[in-house]
């Protein structure tokens, strides 16, 4: 019998080898590290609660005026793009603004942009200071952008039981986002134990609040179970 070089890789083997390089290459790029939130992957299904609004000159006046309102409406004509090109440096510019000012929505909005390097250096502690600013005024929105914090690790180290305490609050608040991820946390056992009664009347809250935004929200949150 003839002795086999070991010296010689058989090429066969050479397509597998590669193929176990690649393919968890491949899934980071496709799937991230573990930190992302459920939020993002939802779609950024945002609230503005200064209503929508189209650039013009004399909005950019009033904001440049000091007008927290004008501020907070001029930047989300940036960030989405409405009579003006998107900016995200401008739009993260003006929620600064009308943020220093007390103004809860832009403390949320420069809180995500913050969390996601959108205009800005990202920097999670930042993110995580306005996200507790905004909780703290007993904001819905800002509760339940914390909760997300304590859930996925934004600036801290994750705590699902911190997570849910947060989504009680804004569901109490009436927040549809903190009411359908509580349901989705009663459903899942996710932080608390598994309780259907609760995730059902979480989920019936939500809808009588609003069907279609709790429609888009229980789907987004269902295709990551």
């Amino acid at each position: 019998m003839a002795k086999r070089d070991i010296t010689q890789k058989p090429m066969k083997n050479f397509p597998f080898t590669i193929l176990l390089w690649i393919v968890p290459v491949i899934l980071f790029l496709f799937f991230g590290s573990d930190q992302g939130s459920r939020l993002d992957r939802l779609g950024e299904m945002e609230v503005n609660k200064e209503g929508k609004a189209s650039y013009s000159n004399g909005l950019l006046e009033n904001a440049k005026a000091g007008i927290v309102s004008a501020q907070v409406k001029l930047a989300g004509c940036y960030a989405g793009g409405r009579g003006v090109r998107v900016n995200r440096g401008e739009a993260a510019k003006w929620y600064r603004a009308a943020a220093e000012k007390g103004n809860v929505a832009a403390m949320c909005h420069l809180g995500r942009s913050y969390e996601k390097g959108s205009g800005v250096k990202k920097n999670e502690l930042e993110a995580l200071k306005w996200y507790r600013k905004a909780a703290g005024q007993g904001d819905a929105y800002g509760e339940f952008l914390l909760g997300v914090a304590y859930e996925c690790g934004v600036g801290l180290k994750r705590d699902y039981e911190r997570a849910v305490e947060m989504y009680q609050k804004s569901a109490e608040r009436g927040s549809v986002y903190g009411q359908c991820f509580l349901g989705s946390c009663y459903e899942e056992g996710f932080g608390v134990e598994k309780n259907e009664v609760l995730a059902k009347m979480w989920y019936a809250a939500a809808r009588k609040n609003d069907p279609k935004k709790t429609a888009e929200i229980l789907k987004g949150l269902r295709s990551q179970m």
